[in-house]
């Protein structure tokens, strides 16, 4: 049996900090509900703050259901998959 030296570190990522939601959106053009994927991500009210305001500078404003937008009661923040891609790229988590 083969056995190896080499070791290997990670770190686990936040459990429950992103959640990805399936939902219907209404299309205006085809008349239809067409389903879309978002990912929910959970942050402080500081990480928020502070991720409002690089969303709104690299994404535009936020329009609820639309690419981006956030809850601040629950301190959401709710993106495309397509932008979740690029968030965690950029953020590294």
């Amino acid at each position: 049996m083969y056995t190896s030296n080499i070791r290997v570190d990670w770190d686990d990522a936040p459990v429950g900090r992103a959640t990805v939601v399936n939902k219907k959106i209404w299309s205006a053009e085809t008349q239809d509900f067409e389903p879309r994927v978002f990912i929910r991500i959970h942050c402080t009210s500081t990480e928020l703050r502070a991720q409002k305001e690089w969303m709104t500078v690299q994404f535009g404003e936020a329009r609820y259901q639309g690419s981006w937008w956030y809850q601040e009661l629950t301190n959401d923040l709710w993106m495309s998959d397509s932008l979740a891609t690029f968030w965690y790229l950029k953020h590294g988590k």
